[in-house]
């Protein structure tokens, strides 16, 4: 670059001084570093070498890898031919032999009555020569020789022979025990010292025995071709040798079962596998022959087996060996070639480093090195072309540095300051520039965190912080770099600290009056909202006073719990309706009010309003809400309704009282009121009766009834059916009251009665006349938990007036009764004749009151009505 940059020093701020000029050459690398490095002629032979040889290696791997499965197959494959092929003669040898016998003892099966002794003739001409057979013996049912057929040259022996006693044969035995013919086991015979087996062929009571001879076998495996070290061997059902290729002397005492190929192949499993013998590695192939139950080992040793393989592979390996020398010397001279024409081109670009542009790259009859001189002529001319505007950006930098609200820095390990510009300084000092040579730990030693994010950033770690420096808030960024040119003592490391601060004070202050604005919605019963206009209204924005309810803001924006969900079932069908109708109207806002069900099932009233968003085509896209909890004004309304009906009901019933002239009449007014005004289900006065059973007797009644009362059957006694609300009441005096008439036990004889007619809730009051009790008002509710103790007390005092109202008109009725029976008394006593006067007193009764006249007296200026006073009462 043209540009060089004077980096100098403010506390909190950058200053960059950018002068076109000539580019300074780079920085070259020390010495060292240059003659560590390798020459590209040997990094290209290098990889050139590798490039040619790494197939021959992949060629030569892959050759050895299908060679050598495939030689080791070839070697078992010769072994178990050679091993079938023995197993094959030695069949045809031993079946030739028995085929024969079988002849011989079928002949002899048909002799006609001739002597024994007439056929060992016939038997000798069996023997022969002995090649096949070294004896054949007739053996009777004693296991006595009978007749001996042998070779020429031992026929002398046979008086000998027909001495020897057979008893112990074990072959013969197992013949006849079986019945068939039978093959014994290798033995040394006596008649010919050779080796030899016996097949023993029962006959009617006798047996024909043969000995044959298998020393021939061991001659017949060494005329086999073979190649070098290969030995051929036949072993008995006991591992035992039988015929040796090599050597036939003192085979019965050579047993091979230890060996381990043997030993499975006296289990049943034939295979080729490696196996030490005599002090060698061997490779060997064992077979069957299966009539006999004998086996045939083929063995070679491992170094004749792969003798051919490793030829093989020593050829390979030199021929590799050539191939990598041919390749080392062509690519060491195509590399040196190929360095000297690139030595051109980096000689040429160190000249484009230091600033000369007009050169031109060398050129060359090869089309890719002339297409890279082309290219990095146009790469000269963009980097020509990209300084100007280098420099050009530099000068629009400056501007935006010094008219924008931001610090730009950078200090050294030592936080001295080679960089300070920006605005940002300006409000704060020290100004631009100013800075540079001094320490951010003396020029901030008043802001300690300032001072102590400088020492992590020199230490290596990257920080991020806000300060405020006296009215201004600094978003802070340092920004630890290795290697930099600090222009410092070397013994202080290269360490550099790019810094960044951004004057963030008017954000600061917007986010303080929001964050007060948010204080003062999260502790107001005002919930904002922003919900998606689709089914369910989940929520994009939830305001976090949101927890009034039970709910996090974060189960509404993450759409585990939709808004609707909250919106109590009996209302969401109308507040959705509402909704739909409003935004189809193109009411753009709106107010809804509805219950909300917290997480704790408590029910909250709510005021919603509501702001329709819609998009450039006019489609409701989103809802905006302020919701706010009304509950407490509607519990107030709801009180206040509750009041004002009480009250009426306590007016009206005051009504009733003041215009009553019967007491039934007025009874069924006051159930009527309570049950029209008081919204109640249903209403009755039972009077306690002073009968055997104390039963309640209804006088009057009002709402839905439904023939309740005529199965009532209710009693004030200390009984099952006097534990009922209004047997209670009277018995106590006291109001009785159940909220819950399906669950309380008491109401259990009439709560299917009740259950019938919706009746939720109980509330029974004492009826007092003077005082006694005089019966109860029962009042029944079609809600549950519908007597609070405002009710009760106030249902309580409209009893007591119904009471009194009672007691007044009963009164009423007595006097209007006395006052009548009065007249009446002194009408029938001024009727009668004058009889003088008495000193008694006449005694009047009238209804429950009696009364006492007393008599006209003499000594009166003027007769004077009657004088009538009470004697006594006896109402209750």
């Amino acid at each position: 670059m043209r540009a060089r940059w004077s980096v100098e020093n403010d506390a909190c701020g950058v200053t960059t001084d950018a002068r076109p000029g000539p580019s300074p050459a780079p920085a070259r690398s020390p010495a060292p570093a240059r003659a560590a490095a390798r020459p590209l002629w040997l990094w290209l032979a290098v990889r050139f070498v590798l490039a040619g040889v790494l197939p021959l290696l992949l060629v030569a791997a892959l050759v050895l890898w299908a060679r050598l499965p495939q030689a080791l197959a070839d070697i078992e494959s010769r072994h178990q031919a050679l091993a079938h092929a023995i197993s094959g003669q030695v069949e045809v040898h031993l079946l030739g032999a028995g085929r024969e016998l079988l002849a011989i003892a079928e002949h002899l099966h048909q002799r006609d009555q001739q002597p024994w002794s007439f056929w060992a003739r016939a038997l000798d001409s069996h023997a022969g020569a002995g090649d096949v057979f070294a004896a054949i013996y007739v053996v009777d049912s004693r296991d006595a020789v009978v007749a001996v057929g042998l070779p020429d040259g031992r026929r002398g022996l046979r008086d000998e022979l027909r001495k020897i006693d057979l008893s112990g044969s074990a072959v013969l035995r197992e013949a006849r025990a079986r019945q068939e013919p039978v093959w014994s086991e290798v033995f040394l015979s006596s008649v010919s010292a050779r080796i030899a087996v016996s097949l023993a062929i029962p006959l009617d009571g006798e047996a024909l025995l043969g000995e044959v001879s298998i020393d021939q076998l061991s001659e017949f495996l060494a005329r086999l071709p073979g190649e070098a070290g290969l030995s051929t061997m036949i072993l008995d059902r006991r591992g035992q040798v039988i015929a040796h290729s090599r050597d036939s002397s003192g085979l019965p005492e050579l047993n091979l079962s230890p060996l381990s190929i043997v030993g499975e192949g006296l289990q049943g499993r034939f295979t080729t596998q490696a196996f030490a013998w005599d002090g060698k590695e061997f490779i060997g192939t064992l077979v069957s022959v299966p009539q006999l139950g004998w086996m045939v080992l083929v063995a070679q040793p491992r170094g004749n087996v792969l003798k051919p393989l490793l030829a093989t592979l020593w050829a390979l390996a030199i021929g590799v060996l050539v191939a990598l020398l041919l390749a080392t010397s062509s690519t060491l001279i195509l590399a040196r070639a190929f360095a000297r024409r690139l030595d051109r081109y980096t000689a040429r670009a160190r000249a484009l480093a230091d600033g000369d542009y007009d050169q031109r790259w060398p050129t060359s009859s090869i089309r890719e090195f002339d297409s890279l001189a082309e290219g990095l002529d146009r790469m000269s001319l963009a980097i020509r072309q990209r300084e100007r505007a280098q420099l050009s950006s530099e000068a629009r930098y400056r501007s935006v540095i010094s008219s924008a609200p931001v610090v730009i820095f950078q200090f050294d390990a030592r936080g001295v300051f080679s960089l300070s510009e920006g605005k940002g300084l300006t409000g704060v000092g020290p100004f631009p520039r100013s800075a540079l040579g001094q320490s951010i730990f003396d020029l901030y030693r008043h802001y300690p965190e300032v001072c102590e994010a400088a020492r992590r950033a020199i230490a290596g770690a990257p920080q991020h912080f806000t300060v405020r420096i006296r009215d201004a808030v600094f978003e802070t960024y340092f920004n630890p770099v290795q290697g930099g040119d600090g222009g410092g003592d070397d013994s202080l490391g290269s360490v550099q600290v790019m810094g960044v601060a951004l004057d963030v004070t008017e954000r600061v202050r917007v986010e303080e009056q929001l964050q007060q604005a948010n204080l003062v919605v999260e502790n107001s019963p005002a919930m904002l909202f922003r919900w998606r206009a689709v089914e369910g209204w989940p929520a994009v924005f939830a305001s976090h006073n949101v927890s009034q309810l039970g709910y996090s803001a974060a189960e509404l924006l993450n759409g585990s719990v939709h808004f609707a969900a909250l919106i109590h079932p009996d209302d969401l069908q109308r507040v959705s309706a509402e909704v739909r109708g409003y935004t189809e109207s193109g009411d753009d806002h709106f107010q809804q009010e509805y219950r909300i069900v917290s997480r704790d099932g408590s029910i909250r009233w709510v005021d919603d309003r509501t702001a329709v968003e819609r998009n450039a085509d006019g489609e409701v896209t989103h809802y905006l809400g302020i919701v706010i909890d009304i509950s407490e004004r509607k519990h107030a309304e709801h009180a206040l309704r509750l009041a004002n009906r009480q009250l009426r009901m306590i007016s009206e019933c005051n009504q009733a009282l003041i215009r009553a002239s019967d007491e039934i009449d007025l009874l069924t007014t006051v159930c009527g009121i309570v049950v029209e005004v008081g919204a109640y289900r249903m209403a009755w006065v039972g009077y306690a009766e002073h009968d055997q059973s104390r039963s309640v007797r209804p006088v009057a009644h009002a709402g839905h009834e439904a023939g309740y009362l005529d199965h009532l059957n209710t009693t004030w006694a200390d009984s099952e059916r006097g534990h009922g609300a209004n047997g209670i009441a009277i018995r106590s005096g006291l109001p009785c009251v159940i909220q819950d008439i399906a669950s309380d036990p008491r109401f259990a004889p009439w709560r299917a009665d009740a259950a019938e007619r919706g009746y939720a809730a109980l509330c029974a009051l004492p009826l007092r006349h003077g005082d006694g009790i005089l019966g109860a008002l029962s009042i029944y509710s079609s809600a549950l938990d519908a007597f609070d103790t405002d009710e009760v007390a106030l249902l309580s005092e409209l009893v007591d007036d119904l009471g009194f109202g009672i007691t007044v008109l009963r009164t009423r009725i007595d006097r209007e009764q006395a006052d009548r029976a009065l007249r009446e008394s002194e009408a029938r006593y001024r009727a009668r004749p004058a009889t003088g006067c008495s000193s008694t007193a006449t005694r009047i009764r009238c209804g429950c009151t009696t009364w006492r006249r007393w008599p006209f007296s003499p000594s009166m200026t003027r007769p004077s009505a009657s004088t009538v006073t009470p004697a006594r009462s006896s109402c209750r």
